[in-house]
């Protein structure tokens, strides 16, 4: 909701003059200017409402006015010439005045209260200058709700700012908590007890200023904010990369919170993303190495070291050329280069499906095009018409769903500005547009929770988008004849040209989930032609399979997957092993048995155990995500690093384990270049200027972040705050000798509150504090201006805009599924919540994940004779899957969705297929 024009104008500030960007309202003007401005209501995504009185100001005539009038600061435009006080005593005093009456029926619960010591109503409450409760009648007390096992609720902290009802159903598009009451009897809850549904519900306990809302997760073991050491990291969810802050304390990951990154998820994330983190605290995680001897038939236990050295011996054994490698989408880029490295590149393939090697190919060769730009989150929301083809977006790029809900009010915006009314001007924008939005085109195969905003939504199976997007962009460029088209469709397809037409800045969005790589084409054929109608470049997003798809799929440029590697281990002559890192080769492949069988041994690097691990022979230890340094590439082609947020000395990094592999390789005579390269890798930084010398898409890979030597006035940034406290006294039963703190040789961040955050870059931001904003609300005085970019510049760097080219994409065909008498296609659906292992290890994920069911439309369970069945088995292969059914009349015909759920038997890389399905004979009692 920032300034919509460039245009300066001057303003006076307690007499000083400021140059400001025109088109903004001057609450903003004045937190740009660093001016500490007290408010409730406002927030910078959310815009203005004026229902919180607080940011009172005194705005004169001209210079010799002296009186002036009292305005409200978020409701008022700015101006040239403006003359305004902030420190006026008629100002001052109705601010006092005001947040006295607020604090009126407030309890004094402060020491206890979920926000105690980060909490925007303290801050503001001692910058409005009440410091004494005058009040001594009874408080008004509220009932508090059950919302789920995420958002906690304690309704007798409410002050009435309507930020949370604003949020959850304005901005995120939820309809289950609502302002119940009028005037000063107001409650903000549901009608009754239950789950918030909303997939961003846990931005609630950022978004309220008060600990109304709070996160019922860091409840469960709380630590004050000051006492948590943070650190900037990635979120490894989904392809997007949203940014978190993430707090750690005695050895555990506590809480994750939402960074501030302009162009990628600006103020909020969704709740896998917040919650999804108790794997790095479970019981499950793997800590120390295991090896199976040849002469055992267990496993035995041993440090890392031991572990190398045996997976060194059977290198030696088997000779390099023998030894494969498998890379994962959801490992670093840094991790899978070491492992390429150790390898080679010629043994190297990408730990992903036959169907998403190819898809990942596509993509890079789409997005690569000159004429082709990938836009950001925050440019997304610019696009005033969207076409989305074949992607849930809800549950497979989550923050990307928001995004496109902010974009279908673009043509409310126009329409307001038309008259005068600026875009922070949220509720007489609302009452202007009356619910007039921006076309917005869905073509999937079942209904979304985007349909509420769709202007068209057509449900289709993945053959027949494409065929629709081939026919929608013929009409487009004009080779189409409309009347040789059938009814149905030739209805269809001018109803979205009707939409599409005059859109300046057209979007077209699809992705891996719809597992067809034809669609992944037509998808490009169909933005370009929108890019000739609009006269500008085609706009085009992908969403991509794990956080790290596109990084991997730049190191893997031949597009080496599954599918290749099964059938070279076939090939093989003589005895191999196979390493797999953070892989399991059961999810990706109906022949994953076989190939764990045609090696001699049987690898996995990892930090949770699989059914490959299971398999395995060695299963190294490694850290998880939270615990080491690294880069994801997303869905956008933006490299952002992560880092560490405590330190695991029992548990080594995966690229650290393998450069010490390397190491031991690098002894033996005939080593290869890439393997002593590696082997001379003994921090992170060494690594990064390895990946930097492949050039093209990395050649500037050390300016995703800066390095371990960068220093702020020869001091570290701290993880730990200023406040930090309790570090002897939580060992005391030990011992009261204060252990010194471990050292970070990997990056410019230290384990301990001594350096400085002055000047942060953006990237090393591990938390956000400023004197007197001991809230999330500080992120205004770390932006050049507000809901603009850093001051500490755009952390990550976006690689396709290098200009680098990569070649053609592979040649790689998919072979068609060909469906027989009495078969179904059958194609995965996406649940957020519960579809991997790491987020089902959280316990509050898993009670919102839902039970797994099979769905088909009607009409096609009556034709496939399973009209009145209630529960199936599906068969593919040798496999047989036993899901319950559910009739669904709003999904395409002649398709089968099996859920992509990690309770289900089934698993994404099956699919898509041919199954044959019938009634689960049930077992008599």
């Amino acid at each position: 909701m920032n300034a919509t024009t460039d245009e300066l104008v001057t303003i006076y500030v307690e007499d000083l003059a400021y140059q400001v960007k025109t088109g903004g309202n001057l609450l903003e003007a004045c937190l740009g200017l660093a001016k500490d401005l007290p408010y409730f209501c406002w927030h910078p995504a959310l815009g203005s409402v004026g229902s919180c009185r607080q940011c009172a100001v005194q705005l004169y005539q001209n210079e010799e006015d002296q009186h002036g009038r009292m305005v409200m600061a978020c409701m008022t435009p700015i101006a040239e010439g403006m003359r305004v006080s902030l420190s006026a005593p008629m100002a001052s005093q109705f601010r006092q005045q005001c947040i006295e009456v607020t604090m009126a029926n407030h309890p004094h619960d402060c020491p206890v209260c979920e926000e105690g010591g980060e909490c925007h109503l303290q801050d503001m409450t001692l910058q409005s200058g009440h410091t004494q409760r005058r009040y001594k009648g009874d408080k008004k007390t509220y009932n508090n709700q059950d919302l789920g096992p995420c958002v906690g609720h304690e309704m007798n902290r409410c002050i009435g700012c309507f930020r949370c009802v604003r949020f959850y159903q304005d901005y995120a598009g939820g309809d289950d908590l609502v302002a119940l009451g009028s005037s000063e009897n107001m409650y903000f809850g549901r009608h009754e007890d239950g789950c918030l549904t909303s997939h961003f519900s846990g931005n609630l306990a950022e978004v309220c200023p008060t600990g109304v809302f709070y996160d019922k997760v860091v409840s469960d073991s709380y630590t004050r904010k000051w006492d948590l050491q943070s650190a900037p990291s990635i979120c490894s969810h989904c392809s997007l990369g949203c940014n978190l802050s993430v707090g750690e304390r005695q050895g555990r990951v506590k809480r994750v919170t939402n960074r501030y990154h302009n162009q990628v998820n600006g103020y909020f994330i969704c709740d896998k993303g917040r919650y999804g983190f108790a794997h790095s605290n479970s019981e499950k995680m793997l800590y120390q190495a295991q090896v199976k001897p040849l002469d055992e038939s267990e496993k035995i236990t041993c440090d890392s070291a031991d572990g190398l050295d045996y997976v060194a011996q059977i290198i030696n054994e088997l000779g390099p050329e023998n030894v494969f490698g498998l890379g994962s989408p959801k490992a670093s880029v840094e991790e899978n280069f070491s492992l390429q490295s150790l390898v080679g590149k010629t043994n190297f393939y990408a730990g992903q499906s036959d169907v998403q090697g190819v898809i990942q190919a596509q993509v890079l060769h789409q997005l690569n095009q000159a004429d082709i730009h990938s836009p950001s989150l925050k440019q997304i929301e610019q696009a005033d018409a969207i076409i989305i083809l074949g992607e849930d977006l809800l549950h497979t790029a989550p923050r990307m769903a928001m995004s496109v809900r902010q974009a279908s009010r673009n043509l409310g915006f126009t329409k307001a500005a038309a008259i005068g009314i600026p875009k922070w001007q949220d509720e007489p924008v609302r009452i202007h547009a009356q619910n007039q939005l921006s076309p917005i085109i869905s073509i999937t195969s079942a209904t979304t929770d985007l349909d509420d905003i769709s202007s068209q939504c057509l449900q289709l199976t993945p053959h027949q988008m494409c065929d629709y997007a081939k026919t929608l962009t013929r009409a487009i460029d004009g080779q189409l004849d409309m009347a040789k088209l059938p009814t149905k469709m030739r209805d269809q397809v001018q109803q979205s040209l009707i939409l599409l037409t005059g859109a300046k800045r057209p979007l077209v969005i699809s992705g891996a989930s719809s597992q067809s790589s034809e669609l992944i084409d037509t998808a490009a054929q169909l933005a370009l032609a929108l890019g000739r109608q609009s006269n500008q470049k085609a706009w085009l997003s992908y969403c991509l399979e794990a956080a790290n798809s596109m990084g991997l799929g730049l190191l893997n440029k031949d597009a080496k997957h599954m599918g290749d590697l099964n059938l070279r281990l076939q090939q093989q002559t003589k005895a191999s092993a196979l390493i797999v890192l953070q892989t399991d080769l059961f999810a990706l492949s109906t022949k994953a048995a076989t190939m764990c069988e045609s090696v001699r041994h049987l690898i996995v690097v990892d930090h949770l155990p699989n059914p490959t691990s299971d398999q395995a022979d060695v299963v190294i230890a490694c850290a998880n995500g939270f615990e080491t340094e690294g880069t994801y590439v997303n869905n956008e082609g933006r490299a952002q690093r992560f880092f560490a947020v405590h330190d695991t000395p029992g548990r080594p990094d995966a690229w650290r384990s393998l450069a010490n592999l390397a190491r031991m390789l690098s002894q033996t005579e005939g080593c290869s270049s890439t393997v002593t390269q590696l082997a001379n890798c003994t921090n992170f930084d060494h690594l990064c200027d390895l990946v930097g010398q492949q050039g093209g898409f990395f050649t500037d890979w050390c300016d995703v972040a800066p390095n371990a030597g960068f220093r702020v006035a020869g001091m570290k940034i701290p993880r730990q705050s200023h406040r930090a406290s309790g570090r002897t006294s939580l060992y005391a039963h030990k011992s009261v000798s204060e252990a010194k703190q471990p050292e970070d040789f990997d990056s410019a961040l230290a384990f301990t509150m001594e350096g400085t955050t002055i000047n942060t870059p953006s990237a090393l931001i591990p938390q956000v504090w400023s004197p007197g904003w001991n809230s999330n609300e500080a992120i205004n005085k770390f932006q050049q201006e507000i809901n603009g970019p850093l001051k500490g510049g755009e952390a990550g760097l976006r690689l396709f805009d290098n200009h680098h080219r990569l070649p053609s994409a592979p040649n790689t065909l998919i072979p068609s599924i060909s469906i027989e008498v009495g078969q179904i296609l059958a194609h995965s659906q996406s649940f957020l919540f519960g579809s991997d292992q790491a987020s089902h290890l959280s316990s509050a994920l898993r009670k919102r994940s839902g039970a797994p069911s099979a769905r088909i439309h009607p009409d096609t369970a009556i034709k496939m004779g399973l009209a009145g069945v209630s529960a199936v088995c599906v068969e593919l292969a040798q496999a047989q899957w036993h899901l319950p059914l559910t009739r669904d009349a709003s999904m395409a015909k002649e398709l089968l969705l099996l859920p992509n759920h990690y309770q289900a038997p089934i698993n994404v890389g099956h699919l898509p297929a041919a199954v044959n399905i019938s009634p689960l004979k049930q077992e008599a009692p």
